[in-house]
């Protein structure tokens, strides 16, 4: 009793509970360096997701890779120039407008990425079992639900497409034909 005592105490004692979590505990999501708000919320979703309860949705979040969104910050170059090359569309709103609909347009085209990568992420599974880094993604393991990666793929999909149409109807069909391409 003594020597299970002394484990949990240092932090062992939970290996049924870790073996689970796709990610071992100890590793960080924030890279050395960051600060801020940014850091500050990666930090308080770690520590939500270290439960049970948290570790399933760990799995499930891992395949939408929100990591990988800050790889559509590519997309601010391409609006700054449209507004360079047509001074017009700049002077038809003010910018604070312009920045809102930016910020609209970046957060709709992280949730349709998301979506693909959802699909992917559970349609490549029987592939990436082969793969030395992909075999220990969560769907290749087994741990996900199939109807909850599809609802998960639906309402992520469906969510940006609901925000690309407050852009604008040419947005919307960019946005559907991201949803394509994944």
């Amino acid at each position: 009793k003594k020597e299970k005592a002394a484990k949990r105490a240092h932090g062992g004692g939970n290996e049924r509970r870790n073996a689970a979590l796709p990610i071992p505990q100890a590793r960080r999501i924030v890279p050395a360096g960051h600060t801020g708000f940014h850091s500050l919320a990666i930090i308080m979703l770690e520590r939500a997701l270290t439960s049970e309860t948290g570790s399933i949705l760990k799995r499930y979040a891992s395949i939408a890779r929100p990591d990988h969104w800050i790889k559509n910050i590519f997309m601010l170059p391409g609006t700054a120039l449209a507004l360079a090359l047509y001074p017009e569309l700049a002077a038809e709103r003010s910018f604070s407008s312009h920045a809102v609909s930016t910020l609209i347009a970046l957060i709709s085209t992280c949730l349709v990425a998301s979506a693909n990568y959802t699909i992917n992420e559970w349609l490549d599974a029987d592939t990436d079992k082969f793969h030395p880094v992909k075999s220990s993604r969560p769907a290749v393991r087994g741990e996900l639900d199939g109807r909850l990666v599809y609802a998960q793929y639906a309402v992520l999909a469906l969510a940006g497409l609901a925000l690309a149409a407050t852009i604008g109807k040419v947005f919307v069909v960019f946005s559907v034909l991201l949803l394509l391409m994944g």
